[in-house]
């Protein structure tokens, strides 16, 4: 019998082995032309969240993104922030030996707590960092 358990353990793990192995040559794989939304291959930019007294402090990096590449609507008590990062002009897209860097579309869903004011979400993009502040209704 307890053959039988540290075989099934040794298959769950080199399975894990192999999914890890899949998944890290998906995330350094050079990146690919425009892939359609409808495919769910997009990526989630990092972000910090800040609570302070009177709101929140969203922080998200963005580095290389334009202004006119970011669309930010309000979805119910959630945020969706959406856009897509250009590869930049000057690379080429063969040239790539490594990408660990994220480009193509990107979609992130900030879920709001309730006694926020959906009116006074203000954003700033300065520098790659998107800022985006929401205050607490009183």
């Amino acid at each position: 019998m307890s053959r039988f358990r540290v075989s099934n353990v040794q298959s769950c793990l080199a399975l894990q082995e192999e999914l890890n192995r899949f998944f890290d040559e998906m995330e350094h794989a050079p990146p690919s032309e425009g892939v359609p939304w409808s495919t769910g291959l997009y990526f989630q930019p990092a972000m910090d969240a800040l609570e302070e007294e009177g709101g929140y402090t969203l922080l998200v990096e963005l580095p290389g993104v334009s202004l006119s590449d970011l669309e930010l609507q309000m979805e119910g008590h959630s945020l969706v922030l959406s856009g897509d990062k250009k590869i930049p002009d000057e690379l080429s897209r063969e040239s790539f030996q490594l990408a660990e860097s994220a480009y193509g579309p990107f979609r992130r869903v900030i879920h709001l707590p309730a006694h926020v004011d959906p009116d006074s979400i203000e954003a700033r993009l300065t520098d790659g960092l998107l800022r985006i502040t929401v205050r607490k209704l009183p």
